[in-house]
C-alpha cells in the first residue's frame, strides 16, 4: 500500500463522536493491548514522527548577507564607491569598517539564538507512557502513531492528540491551545459531531498540561495533523511582515537620499551661478554628499538592539531576529479575547474564611501574612495562631500539587492551580518577616541619607584642600599648578568615589560594585579620557594644564585615594549603626 494511501486509511473524522468500541476498530488497535512493535514502525514509517514541521533554515551565508539587507547599508555602500572613487581613502576605510562590525554584530546574535534555540530543544525531549504489546512502557513523544494508547497522569504534558477511553477525575490545562485559564475537567462520553474544539471534553489536544488525574487514552492525530499543528500552519503561511524598525529605516534613507541629493543640486546650481568651476563643484557636491550620509547610525542601532538582546536572554528570552528586541518595545496596546492569553495562569490566595474569621492575605518578596478584616478577629494576624493547624493540614496533605526547586525566585509546581495556590501560601506563611516594611510616607532621601551625602562631601573636599595646602605651602608651586593638582584630584576622587556606593552589609572586595562589568569598563574610558586631557598636547594647551611633577602625580594619587579608604574605614567600623546603612 502506498504511503499517502495507508495515512488515508487511517484518517479518523470526529473522533469525538464515536463511540470507544468504533473508535478502536477505525484505528485497529486494542484498548488493553495497544499496538505490536512491528505495528507501530510501519505506522511511524507512514505518518513519519510526532512533531510539527520547522520552516527552513537560513544557511549561514545566508543569515550573513540578510546582515546587509538594509536600506542605510545600501546608502552607506553606495557612499563608500564614491569616497574611493574621488580619492577619499580614510572615510571609505572608516565606512567599511563600520559595515563590518554592524554585519558582524547582527549575524553573531543571530546566530547564537538559534544554537540557543537548538540546544532547548535537545534538552526539552518529551516522554510518553503507552501500552505496546500489552505492557506499559516510556518512549519518545515523537514516536508516537496514532492508534497508540496513551497513559496520561498529573504533571504530564499531552504528546498527541487523542480520544479519552477512560479517566478518573481528570483535568486539563488547555490555555496553550483555547486560552481558557481554568484547568477543563474531562470525560470519556461521546459529543456531537458539531461541537467546537474547546468544548470537546472527551479529547486530549497536543501541547496541553494534565493539571489533576490520570487517563487512558487512544490517540487519533499526531504531528501537524493535530489542532497544534493545524495553528502553527496556519502561522507558518502568514505574509510576513517588515518589523517597525525596518521601516522606519527605509523611511530615513529614503528621506537621506532625496534631501541629500537635493541640497547636492542646489549646492551645484548656485555654485555654478557664481561662476565656479564645474569639475570642482561636482566633487564638492559629492564629498559633502558623503559626509552628510550617517555612517554611525547602523552600528549605534545594532549596539543598542544586542544589548536588548543580552538582557532578554539574562531573563531566559530568546530572541530570533535583532530587529525583533525593537518590536517588542514598541509594543504598546494587545488587544486579546481570552483572560488566559495574558495571566501567568496561576492562581494566588487572597482571602481565607475559616471558623468565623475572614482574614486577607499580604503577600511580600520574603512571604505572607494575613490580617482579620472582620471585627471580632484577633489583632495579631502576623501570629500563626489566627490559622488552625487543620488548615495547614488540609491544605497540604490533601493536595495532589507539588513544588520543585527555585527557578529565578520562582518556585515551579505541577498540578492543580488551586493545589498550588495552596502549597505556595504555606510555604511563604512559614517564613518569617526579616525587617519592617517602608513607611507610605518615608521619603525616598531621608535624614540618614542627607547627612551621609554631606559627610562624604565634607571627607572629600578636606582631601582636595589638604592637597592645594601642601603644594602651595610646602612646595611652594604656582596658583596654576595647585589648581592643577586640586583637579587631578577631585577628577580621581569622583572616579573612585564609586566603590562607596557599596550598602554597608555587603563585603569589602565582593559586592553589587565590583561585580558589574559596566562599572570597571566607565571607570577605564573616563581615566582614559582624564589623562589624554594632560598627555594630548592640543588638548593640554586647550585646558591650559601645566606640566606636573612625578611627586605632583603621587600627590594626586594620595588624595584621590585617601577619602575612599577613610569612607570604607568608616563602613567597617560603623558597620552595625543605622548612620551608615542604606
Amino acid at each position: 500500500m502506498a504511503k499517502n494511501e495507508q495515512r488515508s486509511a487511517l484518517h479518523i473524522s470526529s473522533p469525538h463522536a464515536r463511540e470507544n468500541e468504533e473508535l478502536l476498530q477505525e484505528l485497529d488497535t486494542n484498548a488493553e493491548e495497544g499496538l505490536s512493535r512491528q505495528e507501530a514502525e510501519q505506522r511511524l514509517q507512514a505518518y513519519g514522527p510526532n512533531q510539527l514541521e520547522e520552516q527552513e533554515q537560513q544557511s549561514l551565508l545566508a543569515l550573513l548577507l540578510s546582515q546587509l539587507n538594509n536600506p542605510v547599508i545600501y546608502l552607506l555602500v553606495a557612499a563608500c564607491g564614491l569616497a574611493f572613487a574621488f580619492g577619499d581613502t580614510p572615510e571609505a576605510i572608516a565606512i567599511i569598517v563600520v559595515i563590518v562590525l554592524n554585519t558582524a554584530i547582527g549575524f553573531w546574535m543571530e546566530f547564537q539564538a538559534r544554537q540557543s534555540m537548538k540546544a532547548l530543544k535537545k534538552m526539552d525531549v518529551v516522554k510518553a507512557r503507552v501500552l505496546r504489546d500489552g505492557r506499559e512502557q516510556e518512549i519518545n513523544a515523537e514516536q508516537l502513531v496514532p492508534g497508540d494508547i496513551l497513559l496520561l497522569e498529573t504533571g504530564a504534558l499531552v504528546p498527541a492528540d487523542g480520544r479519552i477511553l477512560s479517566e478518573s477525575e481528570l483535568s486539563i490545562d488547555e490555555s496553550p491551545l483555547t486560552g481558557e485559564s481554568v484547568p477543563v475537567e474531562k470525560d470519556a462520553a461521546p459529543l456531537k459531531e458539531d461541537t467546537q474544539v474547546a468544548d470537546r471534553r472527551n479529547m486530549v489536544f497536543k501541547g496541553t498540561a494534565i493539571t489533576n488525574g490520570s487517563g487512558k487514552v487512544a490517540v487519533a492525530a499526531t504531528g501537524m495533523r493535530t489542532e497544534i499543528g493545524n495553528i502553527s500552519a496556519l502561522v507558518s503561511s502568514a505574509e510576513a511582515k517588515q518589523a517597525p524598525l525596518d521601516k522606519k529605516l527605509q523611511r530615513l534613507s529614503h528621506r537621506l537620499i532625496w534631501v541629500t541629493l537635493g541640497l547636492a543640486a542646489l549646492f551645484f546650481l548656485f555654485g555654478w551661478m557664481a561662476g565656479k568651476p564645474v569639475y570642482q563643484l561636482v566633487q564638492t557636491a559629492i564629498a559633502w554628499t558623503i559626509a552628510a550620509i550617517p555612517e554611525g547610525l547602523p552600528i549605534v542601532a545594532s549596539i543598542a538592539l544586542a544589548r536588548g538582546m543580552l538582557r532578554l536572554a539574562k531573563r531566559n528570552v530568546i530572541v530570533k531576529r535583532l530587529s525583533a528586541v525593537e518590536t517588542l518595545g514598541e509594543t504598546t496596546v494587545i488587544f486579546t479575547d481570552k483572560t488566559g492569553t495574558l495571566t501567568e495562569n496561576r492562581l494566588t490566595l487572597d482571602t481565607i474564611q475559616l471558623d468565623g474569621v475572614r482574614a486577607r492575605v499580604d503577600w511580600k518578596d520574603d512571604g505572607a501574612s494575613v490580617r482579620p478584616t472582620n471585627e471580632g478577629a484577633s489583632a495579631q494576624s502576623g501570629e500563626r495562631k489566627d490559622l488552625p493547624a487543620l488548615f495547614f493540614r488540609i491544605a497540604t496533605l490533601c493536595n495532589d500539587a507539588s513544588l520543585s526547586e527555585e527557578n529565578n525566585g520562582q518556585r515551579e509546581g505541577k498540578g492543580d492551580p488551586l493545589d498550588l495556590a495552596l502549597l505556595r501560601f504555606c510555604q511563604a506563611y512559614d517564613k518569617v518577616m526579616r525587617q519592617k516594611p517602608k513607611e507610605p510616607k518615608e521619603p525616598i532621601v531621608t535624614r540618614r541619607h542627607w547627612l551621609r551625602i554631606g559627610t562624604y562631601g565634607l571627607i572629600l573636599t578636606s582631601a582636595l584642600a589638604a592637597a592645594y595646602f601642601f603644594a602651595r605651602e610646602y612646595w611652594g608651586l604656582g596658583p596654576e599648578a595647585c589648581n592643577n593638582i586640586a583637579f587631578f584630584s577631585l577628577a580621581f576622587a569622583q572616579l573612585w568615589h564609586v566603590f562607596n556606593m557599596r550598602e554597608a552589609e555587603e563585603p569589602l572586595f565582593d559586592n553589587q560594585v565590583t561585580r558589574n562589568k559596566y562599572i570597571w569598563g566607565a571607570l577605564a574610558l573616563c581615566t582614559a579620557a582624564v589623562f589624554a586631557a594632560y598627555f594630548v598636547p592640543a588638548l593640554k594647551a586647550a585646558l591650559s594644564f601645566q606640566t606636573l611633577s612625578g611627586r605632583a602625580w603621587g600627590l594626586i594619587a594620595v588624595t584621590s585615594v585617601v577619602p575612599v579608604l577613610v569612607i570604607q574605614a568608616g563602613k567597617v567600623v560603623a558597620k552595625g549603626y543605622s548612620f551608615w546603612r542604606a
